[in-house]
């Protein structure tokens, strides 16, 4: 990963969590420190620079993700990775963040496998916030009318349910147990 600011450590947190092999390269003395603090192998470096690259090991990664704003900054470093692509006979995935689509289409231009536009990946995020949040809250109604409930409930499924609505059905019938509601599954 070269450049680790919100997204680059959201994107390292996620990834760390799922135990991906990670290097993060910074040219911010503070941000290394604090990552290396944190469990990270972080590298301080101009990752503009093809020796600074090699020093993370390029030639090991499935995938290198850049993820600073400049234009001009991923730009040049797209233009060092494929020059090293050619001298060391590598081809790594390479993920770019752009700041809208314009930009993505042209770094797909020099050389980006993908690039993703920053504006997409905050919709995304938000999006993804949104339904959890949302799921939340029917879950906390869901909590609150077995709370009310007095006496027994019964589960109703369409005739010849299906394994998804049985399986639904039983889950819903354990956790309404937790709250003291007993409950039947019919059809």
């Amino acid at each position: 990963m070269l450049g680790c600011g919100d997204v680059g450590f959201a994107v390292a947190s996620e990834l760390k969590r799922r135990e991906v092999e990670l290097v993060v390269v910074d040219k911010e003395e503070s941000k290394v420190e604090d990552l290396r603090r944190f469990g990270y192998k972080a590298l301080l470096g101009d990752f503009t620079k093809p020796e600074v690259l090699k020093q993370a090991e390029i030639h090991r990664a499935d995938a290198v993700l850049i993820l600073v704003r400049d234009f001009q900054v991923v730009s040049q470093t797209l233009e060092v990775i494929n020059s090293l692509k050619e001298e060391l006979g590598i081809n790594p995935l390479v993920v770019a963040r752009a700041s809208d689509e314009a930009e993505a289409h042209e770094l797909k231009s020099l050389g980006a496998t993908e690039a993703i536009a920053s504006t997409q990946i905050l919709a995304d995020f938000a999006l993804k916030e949104f339904e959890r949040l949302r799921m939340m809250k029917r879950e906390q109604e869901l909590r609150e009318l077995l709370k009310r409930l007095k006496g027994k409930m019964a589960v109703v499924l369409q005739t010849n349910p299906d394994p998804d609505g049985i399986a639904s059905a039983l889950a819903l019938k354990v956790y309404a147990r937790n709250f003291g509601v007993d409950s039947d599954i019919i059809y």
